[in-house]
């Protein structure tokens, strides 16, 4: 265990130092000779609670804007097509509700389920109104973080302290954006300059259920904003030994006492992680409205793979997971109606998994490079014309140092290729200054150009192919006052299998499956939103998503031996799906001392297979975030938090019937208290702790590994 005393004491030391200069301010808010005592303290405790958020977003780096056309973000936005059903979460929530990683954030958005631990992989993911990863894209600043073989993000190993805002598209994302985006999209942008100088310190400081140490974060950054230049860096770590199982677990002995539990309690065995981001940019502004930025990114981490309680599973490593990206963006206004931007983008991803169970070691090398230009026009009266062409190619490839304990051997290099095209046009009518309707229509075009597998030591050639579809949505929305919107949509999109879909063995208990289509997904939505009264915001929207053709993971009854139950392997297989449900949001600021709200998600799915029993997973049907923010004193504001989470089912086998069939548990409900307090000791100084999981409550998303019990933190933020 580290020494926290040492870390506390430094870090905090460091903290103050830096934040010298702050110190010379009074704590206080400033005096107004004209206000009343009364009109005083009321003024500086709206300030406070709603502090104008310093953390500059990077226009360029987003995805979609609401509204669209002239004047929203600057000239046409700098973004692509129209965002009809978003919600966002700022870099002030990251503090407010303590989520240094993503996963913890997304957790706190209506429509997002996530699902924590993930099994032996010790990975967590999310569902977008029951739409997972692979269906629901992860771009950095609109470039996506894409994973050629198989698209499975690890939503912890993307920090957030580092972020200006995560945005989720949810049912409708404009085919602007590029292929996929079959059930929303997740983008998060990173920070621009807003002053000559500018930058930022946070620490904090994680412990356990029972006041261990833990582990730390840190977060720094740097930026200039010039007349024709802008210059941001930022650099964010997490360095955690793991996190702690309730107090009231109980350890699961694996048989003969001497052999003792494969879990003792405490400190998670093999939970340990580090993570790390840096990012820089450097734009060129030489007018009001044109910009073309240089951006970089890199991103590492390391973890270990967790063993079931009963001591099962396999004992894999990371030992890297490094993610760098390149990218050149550009938005150019051609006279007053037009304008044409860019983005070209260069990433790799490497990783080695050390599968020590397997006595091998596979060493992944992937990367993907490619772009888009958008074109958008005026020129038509009351409307507003916009096209993009997209490419990426995307390359998989591993080499596995194989007997590890014996005679090790290197296996060839294996590669697949794929280039994905997309042409696409969007088209919005403005008919009234309050009424829009929009249309929009793409080609996607998928060709794997060479695919490669192995088999022990030899390169084994796979069949390759294309595919292509037709993707089209269109949507109307009234603003009916400056604050009240009623929108309805519909929107037809593809999601092309992944090679893993498609070639994956999975190690013997996979059949692959060359043949898979495309999904589709129909999206229709019908949302309102509006601020009701001064202060009380409320938003709804129902939503209904039919799954042609959807990827579904089933038992191959052809596998077995005839007569008998089928032997444990699976296939992908194309069955029809149905999502459908409601959610529900507000925010009300009750006085200039409370602001409480919160969100609630109703969302059923259903699988058609005939002949099949197939149950949808990993995602409940009822789920809410409450929370409420006081201010009992000026700078103090105190943030209690309800996560509310009903009964999921998982997968976890076969059934012994003839022909076998998936058997299911269904993991209850749960609810989890949250605690933040934050002191903002002035403008430029404050700081901030908290509990999660105050009531220490065991719950499951998957069989056989609990999630983390009560813990602790404590953080400090300097601005300057």
């Amino acid at each position: 265990m580290r020494n926290i005393q040492w870390y506390t004491t430094a870090s905090m030391f460091a903290l103050l130092f830096a934040a010298g200069p702050a110190f010379a301010q009074q704590a206080s808010a400033p005096d107004t000779q004209a206000e009343t005592a009364e009109e005083k303290a009321a003024r500086e405790a709206r300030e406070a609670l709603d502090r104008a958020q310093k953390t500059g977003v990077f226009e360029l780096g987003q995805i979609n804007v609401i509204g669209g056309g002239r004047g929203a973000g600057g000239g046409f936005g700098a973004t692509s097509g129209q965002a009809i059903s978003q919600s966002t979460f700022s870099s002030d929530e990251v503090i407010k509700f303590h989520t240094p990683t993503l996963d913890e954030a997304l957790r706190k958005m209506p429509g997002v389920t996530i699902r924590n631990g993930s099994g032996q992989r010790n990975e967590s993911f999310a569902y977008v109104r029951g739409f997972d990863f692979k269906q629901v894209p992860l771009s950095i600043d609109g470039v996506r973080v894409y994973l050629p073989y198989d698209n499975s993000l690890d939503l912890n190993r993307f920090l957030t302290e580092d972020l200006s805002r995560i945005e989720v598209q949810k049912g409708y994302v404009s085919v602007l954006n590029g292929p996929g985006g079959m059930g929303g999209a997740i983008n998060l942008v990173s920070r621009k300059p807003t002053r000559e100088v500018e930058g930022e310190i946070r620490t904090g400081f994680e412990f356990g259920n029972e006041g261990d140490f833990t582990g730390y974060t840190g977060f720094a950054s740097l930026g200039t904003l010039q007349e024709k230049y802008y210059v941001q860096g930022s650099a964010a770590i997490r360095d955690s030994d793991g996190w702690y199982l309730p107090k009231d677990f109980t350890p699961v002995p694996l048989g003969a006492p001497a052999r003792g539990p494969a879990e003792d309690g405490g400190l998670r065995d093999r939970s340990d992680v580090k993570d790390w981001r840096i990012n820089a940019k450097i734009g060129f502004t030489p007018n009001e409205t044109d910009e073309y930025v240089f951006s970089y990114t890199s991103q590492s981490g390391e973890k270990r793979g967790l063993l079931a309680l009963n001591g099962t599973g396999n004992l894999w490593d990371w030992p890297y997971w490094d993610y760098e990206a390149f990218s050149f963006r550009s938005y150019t206004e051609i006279g007053d109606l037009s304008y044409v931007k860019t983005n070209v983008f260069y990433n790799t991803f490497n990783n080695l998994l050390s599968m020590r169970n397997f006595n091998t070691d596979s060493y992944y090398d992937e990367y993907g490079y490619g772009g888009n230009v958008e074109f958008g026009t005026e020129l038509i009266p009351m409307n507003t014309l916009k096209g993009a062409v997209h490419y990426r190619r995307d390359s998989h490839g591993v080499i596995e140092e194989i007997n590890l304990n014996t005679t090790p051997q290197w296996t060839p290099f294996a590669e697949m290729i794929e280039d994905i095209y997309s042409v696409a046009l969007e088209n919005t009518f403005h008919a009234t200054d309050r009424f829009d309707i929009v249309a929009g229509v793409s080609y996607n075009y998928r060709d794997l150009v060479q695919a490669e597998d192995l088999a022990g030591t030899t390169i084994v050639p796979l069949d390759l192919s294309t595919d292509d579809a037709i993707d089209w949505q269109a949507a109307a929305i009234y603003r009916y006052t400056d604050t009240g919107e009623v929108h309805a949509s519909v929107s037809s999109r593809t999601r092309f299998p992944t090679l893993k879909d498609r070639f994956s063995a999975g190690m013997g208990t996979m059949t692959p499956n060359f043949l898979l289509e495309a999904e589709r997904g129909l999206n229709y939505e019908i949302g309102w939103s509006d601020e009701v009264l001064e202060g009380l915001t409320l938003n709804a929207a129902v939503f209904y998503s039919k799954i042609d053709n959807a990827i579904v993971r089933v038992w191959d009854n052809d596998a077995g031996t005839p007569g008998v139950p089928a032997d444990d392997i699976y296939r992908n297989e194309n069955l029809d799906s149905v999502h459908q449900g409601v959610e529900l949001a507000a925010q009300w600021r009750v006085s200039d001392t409370l602001l409480v709200g919160g969100n609630y998600t109703y969302l059923d799915r259903e699988i058609t297979a005939p002949g099949l029993t197939l149950q949808a997973t990993d995602t409940p049907e009822h789920a809410a975030f409450l929370y409420a923010s006081w201010m009992p004193l000026y700078g103090l504001t105190l943030t209690p938090s309800l996560e509310i989470q009903g009964s999921r089912l998982q997968a976890t086998g076969r059934t012994d019937s003839n022909p076998p069939s998936i058997a299911y548990i269904k993991h209850d409900g749960y609810v989890l208290a949250n605690f933040t307090a934050q002191y903002e000791i002035n403008e430029n100084l404050s700081v901030s702790g908290g509990i999660k999981n105050i009531l220490d409550e065991t719950y499951y998303h998957t069989l056989g590994y609990p999630n983390a019990g009560r813990s602790f933190f404590l953080s400090g933020r300097v601005t300057f």
